[in-house]
């Protein structure tokens, strides 16, 4: 796709507003030559933006293509964590780059209703001139039947369970029933729109994938559904029988932990559909010459746990699997390819880093997350849930590479119950510190406390 030079028209446009005199064309065979000190700026990058649901760090394996195209051409994340694992809150913070305190997307069954779409990325990119489309899983209950505003092209499903195969979708704004498998569909539509998109000369795209795997029921296309994988190697946690020090919810816990291995298996198998999609998405983006200058993503709205500390086949919980995501990033001659970057990221970032590389810069200031595309890096990070959709009460934890320390409320919100685990000693979380018996290895959690309080107010750079 060619296209104009977006930024240089926007900064001879202000010079012009702002009382300039402007500069008299040069002649047609005259050429110019910016001065050595001025730099040039560049066309915005096509933006796609892959999402996945429930989606553990360690499910990378079903999806070869998927780690050729990111990790091998772009960097890696290995401390990626969704600030609230839980599908809605967190998808809201993908598109807002804002903690689900400042969004106020909280739970599942209003989060449609409740995200003002105004703060979402594709509402900056509309504005600032991008062909804008999403595919796949949108927020539970927002109305099927309306498109979502600041999109050129959607193709979305919103109930609360999953459309694996022959669902209602919203195709630009009609309602229809699709037949055939979920990824098949995401795939025609998503390789139709970079065909349109192309067609928009001039106009950079942007486009969101969420794909409905590998969230319950887990169902995979019945090529894969036969396939195998690596042994899973359980790591403590799995199963952790002295659950003592753990809150009563988490003590008390049944689970028939013997259906682990195959939840595992069905939902990568699941991820191989996903795996055909991506792939066949950067193929058309090759076809049209774009996937060089393409900025693109992949991460999932959370992790999940198999029996991690008693608790199988959910999310929701403060604990690693459960916040942990994988989180790719690519843009050729931007971000190096082949490299490791072993920062604190989180979901709030990705939003961030495509304000600031689509030329929203100011916006990118007023958020939460740290863009990606610049060095700094945050030194804890901030996990909130609230209680909303389940039993499972509202807790707020702050992690760093060391400890993490984890607070539970009742409806007062007062402290009912607290955690903290030194991750360097114990990566797999058994030892609950605060309530291990012995008093003197307790840390001194006031302070903890205090800025845990602290970070659950923050807003735009005073945030973790």
């Amino acid at each position: 796709m060619t296209r104009p030079l977006v930024l240089l028209a926007l900064v001879a446009a202000t010079s012009v507003a702002m009382g300039a005199v402007p500069l008299a064309a040069p002649a047609a065979d005259q050429a110019v030559t910016p001065p050595a000190d001025q730099e040039v700026p560049s066309p915005p990058p096509n933006i796609l933006v892959i999402v996945t649901d429930d989606q553990r760090v360690d499910m990378m394996e079903a999806m070869p293509r998927t780690r050729r195209l990111f990790a091998d051409k772009g960097t890696t994340y290995p401390n990626a964590y969704a600030t609230t694992p839980l599908c809605c809150p967190s998808r809201a913070s993908i598109m807002t780059g804002l903690y689900a305190h400042n969004h106020n997307v909280k739970t599942q069954s209003r989060a449609g209703a409740t995200l003002d779409v105004g703060l979402t990325m594709q509402h900056y990119l509309s504005s600032s001139g991008y062909y804008t489309g999403f595919i796949g899983k949108w927020l539970n209950g927002w109305d099927i039947k309306v498109k979502p505003p600041y999109l050129d092209e959607t193709a979305f499903f919103t109930s609360s369970g999953v459309v694996y195969a022959n669902g209602r979708w919203n195709l630009d704004g009609t309602v229809v029933h699709v037949a055939g498998y979920s990824t098949d569909f995401m795939t025609k539509r998503a390789t139709s729109f970079l065909t349109r998109a192309e067609a928009q000369d001039g106009r950079p795209w942007f486009l969101m994938l969420t794909p409905p795997q590998p969230h319950r029921p887990y169902r995979p296309q019945r090529k894969y559904a036969q396939d195998r994988f690596s042994k899973w190697v359980r790591d403590p946690s799995v199963g952790e029988e002295d659950r003592s020090d753990k809150p009563p919810w988490i003590e008390n816990a049944t689970s028939a932990l013997v259906r682990a291995p195959r939840i595992r298996t069905n939902q990568m198998r699941t991820l191989e559909s996903v795996d055909d999609m991506v792939a066949s998405v950067f193929r058309t983006m090759r076809e049209n010459g774009e996937s060089s200058t393409t900025l693109a993503i992949f991460t999932s709205d959370n992790g999940y746990l198999w029996g991690e500390h008693g608790i199988l086949d959910t999310k929701r919980h403060p604990y690693t699997p459960s916040v942990h995501v994988p989180l790719f990033m690519r843009w050729p001659g931007n971000v190096a390819a082949g490299n490791v970057d072993s920062r604190f990221a989180a979901n709030i970032d990705i939003a961030t880093t495509i304000f600031e590389a689509s030329g929203n810069t100011e916006r990118a200031t007023q958020v939460d997350g740290r863009s990606l595309l610049q060095p700094s890096s945050r030194q804890k990070i901030l996990l909130e849930y609230w209680e909303g959709d389940t039993p499972l009460d509202t807790w707020a934890s702050l992690r760093t590479d060391t400890y993490q320390y984890i607070e539970y409320y009742d409806e007062t919100g007062a402290v009912i119950y607290r955690e903290y685990y030194d991750l360097e000693s114990d990566p797999f979380q058994l030892e609950n510190l605060l309530d291990n018996g012995t008093p003197l290895d307790d840390p001194e959690f006031i302070t903890l406390s205090n800025d845990l309080a602290q970070a659950r107010e923050c807003s735009g750079p005073t945030c973790p």
